[in-house]
């Protein structure tokens, strides 16, 4: 028995400590939500103290046994990142199931490892579910490190049921309750590190992006402040502002791509309601001129529905920084009497855009730099069209951000490119009444 008191008073010691020590990094680390971990330690060092003044009556030990189910629902939606809250009705309900049977089979007369081990089946339903998600991803340290924890805690939960049968395993379970409860201690600075590993990530890929930008901004606007001296020369000298014209209207796309990627920088994702058919309409009228002045044929296709759909971009970002890139770069590379295809798609949680054009293709290195936004690159269109050399790399960058996909493939002739946008909302068709053909529109130049 004086084991037993000094395992209780070591258990309860160190889960005071374990308290107090997530309030301090809590109090570090405000950037972080540690409030479902906080919960579980409270509740169990709660729970724990009822137990060890309650131990000598076995039934109601059994009841602060039970309701371990409480903490133990935190801690797992805290190492789970909240995966839990969809399921909440069903842990609950399969704990309050859990609880009536035991308490049935204790009122038949069944023996004590019976109807608690019922319990405990219960109790320990949300770390079935860590179980699960984890033993699934064992290739990865820290997945592995998070299973072993869960492995520990089933361990405590299930020798419970036989500690008045087995001797000595109710030491057991006490000092692996410690053991747990360490593991737990060690798999929270686990996830602090992982959080700090990929912030490092993402400010890297930031820097990257930011790196690119400089040396685009620098070079380009170099070139055409001489660029516009130069005309500004010849036309005092000629009276022809062509050429400053011209120069005028590169610095203008290098100011509105520059307020485009600024604008991601600094909101938060935000949620923005758009008529998926008006984005490629919107798209036509801004590049219709280009198309007619090079004779190049726009194909554009959707469905026929208006359907309005919620997105992590607004309808100006899509248009201009993404398909806007994406369209006069096809344009820029393809000759005259050629086609670019435009067409949009959706399913249920996303929707697709595609671009198809027939000029020379895409190398794999101009892909690998504008993924990872390693360096500027700046081609000459068919028609010795110039650019910035860095509007693949801000769209690239923006579809990372907003947590979409885009893929560049190469064809025998030509370059696709397709973009994946998430949907952040279920979707609402406003005309239910139309079918889901789809709307084709052809720019024709002869």
């Amino acid at each position: 028995m004086d084991n037993m008191i000094a395992l209780y008073i070591v258990l309860l010691s160190f889960l005071l400590l374990c308290v107090v020590t997530t309030y301090v990094v809590a109090m570090v680390d405000k950037g972080s939500d540690y409030r479902e971990f906080k919960i579980a330690l409270i509740l169990n060092f709660i729970l724990y103290a009822a137990r060890f003044y309650f131990a000598p009556w076995k039934e109601l030990d059994v009841v602060f046994y039970a309701l371990k189910f409480i903490p133990l629902y935190f801690l797992c939606n805290f190492f789970l990142n909240n995966r839990l809250n969809q399921y909440r009705l069903e842990f609950v309900g399969l704990f309050i199931f859990s609880s009536i049977a035991g308490a049935s089979l204790y009122l038949l007369g069944f023996k004590f490892e019976y109807y608690s081990l019922v319990i405990a089946f219960g109790s320990f339903s949300p770390g079935f579910y860590a179980l699960i998600h984890f033993g699934r991803r064992l290739k990865h340290i820290v997945d592995f490190f998070y299973f072993s924890i869960f492995v520990i805690a089933a361990l405590v939960t299930f020798t419970y049921p036989f500690a008045f049968i087995i001797r000595g395993s109710g030491t057991w379970g006490w000092s692996a309750g410690v053991i747990a409860y360490i593991a737990i201690m060690l798999g929270l600075l686990v996830k602090i590190l992982e959080k700090k590993v990929d912030g490092d990530y993402k400010l890297q890929e930031e820097l990257k992006l930011i790196n690119a930008i400089y040396k685009a901004v620098i070079h380009d606007t170099s070139n055409d402040l001489n660029f516009l001296s130069l005309s500004l020369s010849r036309a005092l000298k000629d009276e022809n502002l062509a050429y400053v014209k011209l120069a005028y209207e590169r610095l203008s796309e290098l100011i509105k791509f520059k307020a485009e990627i600024r604008k991601q920088f600094n909101q938060e994702k935000l949620s923005y309601n758009v008529e998926l058919s008006l984005i490629l309409k919107s798209v036509v009228e801004h590049y219709q001129d280009d198309f007619k002045k090079k004779r190049v044929q726009l194909i554009v296709t959707y469905p026929h529905q208006n359907t309005v759909a919620s997105l992590p971009i607004s309808k100006e970002s899509l248009v201009n920084s993404i398909l806007g890139n994406l369209v006069s770069n096809a344009l820029k590379f393809s000759e005259s009497r050629s086609k670019v295809y435009l067409s949009m798609i959706y399913d249920e949680s996303h929707v697709y855009f595609s671009v198809v054009d027939s000029g020379e293709g895409i190398s794999e290195e101009i892909i690998s730099s504008v993924t990872n936004f390693s360096k500027v690159r700046s081609s000459c269109g068919t028609s010795n069209e110039l650019g910035s050399g860095m509007g693949l790399s801000i769209l690239c960058y923006i579809i990372k951000r907003i947590d979409g996909d885009i893929s560049f493939m190469k064809m025998k002739r030509g370059t696709k490119v397709i973009v994946k946008i998430p949907f952040l909302k279920q979707l609402t068709d406003i005309l239910n009444n139309k079918d889901d053909s789809h709307d084709n529109n052809v720019i024709s130049h002869a």
